[in-house]
């Protein structure tokens, strides 16, 4: 009984300890919070800003809080905010730190400091309809602080020389400089006109194809570099006021056009590019985007990068088929015809005479006629092949899979170190390098195993 009456003693006591700790201890981080925010110059409640106005030596800019928790730039455009920015500035200012108080009183002077005429001021009007914020005045004698004081507050402070830097903004570092605001994955089309051509890509689940002027595969990550470069690229600058005349930005003309269709939700975006031009030692080009009415300049690198040919994204391999269901082949060219036919794993010269092949032999050709890439493209949609091929017959290669034409490729004019090529299995006439083609004109012989 002795034993139980301690063991109960001692539980009370251990509940008292902690009691007593957890209340100190909440007690001791109620005072840091308290000198925290004492600390502050001003005291300002984020989630209910209604909207900003900051003015320093670039003028003025106003921000209206959206119904998304974003903010858009009122004034003195009207324009998207880039939100990483503006929150940014919102933290800068909800964290000035006062180091030493300076002068206070009713009728305090602010000249001396700097504060009659700000270098920054920003004000915040809350949804309650209640007011705050902060000015930046000159340096201390020191150089090592600046002088402040918080919105109807009559004191001055000295703060840190970092929150100038981190508040002293321009209206171009808190608009949205995205050239194109997207989800890389909600692209459906991408339509791209230039002077030269034209042409379409459609998604289909995770890969990309061109639909105009011909169907041909596209190389997949080359498509989402194009898109991601379109997602990530900046304004250079903006041309808010004295928009230039259409001869001079050439957006009126048949240039340059990109255009995006989403899926969700059904939306289009269009970036037209015009002319060049050349500011301090750096070149740009005009361009407008749709939804936007100012003109922008951007990098002509950029514009260089999406003006590229439709070739640049096209899988170059011409010659499509799947090696393992391959069950027999012809080659022809100038005065050579050969037959080659697969019996189970075993492969057979049938013509023009009939002896098992070395199957090492035929899977290296076999490879070298999958892997064979186009160097250029001379047409896209052309009405024939005809005007490519030579009097003496060109390589002739056809592909069979269960007894049935599955490819094929004919070559034709030689031209310098390239030669024209036509796939059974796409539509246009390719360049090939032409010391490919000649690895491909082997004679019976190449596949006789050796003894």
């Amino acid at each position: 009984m002795k034993f139980k009456s301690t063991f109960i003693l001692g539980i009370l006591l251990l509940v008292g300890i902690v009691a007593v700790y957890l209340l100190d201890y909440k007690a001791g981080e109620e005072k840091k919070a308290i000198e925290k925010l004492s600390s502050k110059l001003i005291q300002l409640d984020t989630e209910n800003i209604a909207e900003i106005k900051l003015t320093s030596e670039y003028g003025s800019v106003s921000l209206t809080k959206t119904a998304k928790n974003g903010f858009t730039i009122s004034s003195p455009v009207i324009e998207k905010g880039d939100k990483n920015a503006i929150n940014s500035l919102i933290r800068a200012a909800e964290n000035i730190k006062k180091e030493r108080e300076i002068a206070s009183g009713e009728n305090l002077n602010l000249a001396p400091y700097g504060l009659e005429s700000p270098l920054v001021e920003m004000q915040f009007l809350l949804k309650d309809g209640s007011v705050t914020g902060f000015s930046l005045g000159e340096e201390s004698p020191t150089g090592e602080y600046l002088f402040a004081s918080a919105l109807m507050d009559n004191k001055v402070f000295t703060v840190p020389k970092s929150v100038f830097p981190q508040t002293n903004k321009k209206l171009f570092d808190l608009r949205n400089k995205k050239i194109l605001s997207f989800k890389r994955n909600d692209i459906s089309k991408i339509f791209v006109k230039t002077k030269d051509y034209e042409y379409e890509i459609n998604r289909l689940g995770s890969e990309f194809m061109m639909t105009k002027p011909v169907s041909l595969i596209l190389e997949t990550n080359k498509v989402n570099s194009l898109l991601s470069r379109l997602s990530s690229e900046r304004v250079k600058k903006f041309i808010d006021s004295e928009q230039p005349e259409s001869n001079v930005t050439g957006l009126a003309e048949s240039g340059t056009e990109i255009t995006l269709e989403s899926s969700n939700p059904p939306s289009q975006l269009r970036l037209t590019i015009g002319k060049s031009l050349n500011e301090e030692g750096k070149a740009f080009r005009y361009a407008k985007e749709s939804s936007r009415s100012t003109i922008l300049l951007i990098d002509s690198g950029f514009a260089a990068f999406l003006e590229k040919k439709p070739f640049e994204l096209i899988k170059k391999e011409v010659f499509s088929f799947d090696i393992i269901k391959v069950d027999a082949f012809d080659i022809r060219y100038a005065g050579v015809e050969l037959k080659l036919t697969k019996d189970d794993t075993l492969w057979h010269v049938t013509h023009p005479e009939n002896f098992m092949a070395d199957t090492d032999k035929v899977d290296d050709l076999l490879e070298k006629f999958h892997s064979l890439k186009a160097s250029a493209v001379e047409e896209y949609d052309p009405k024939s092949f005809k005007e490519y091929v030579d009097q003496i017959p060109g390589l002739t290669i056809v592909l069979y899979q269960n007894s049935i034409e599955a490819n094929s490729i004919r070559v034709g004019k030689k031209v310098g170190d390239e030669s024209f090529l036509k796939s059974g299995g796409s539509p246009p006439v390719y360049k090939v390098l032409s010391s490919a083609i000649e690895e491909l004109k082997v004679t019976a012989d190449y596949f006789r195993k050796e003894e």
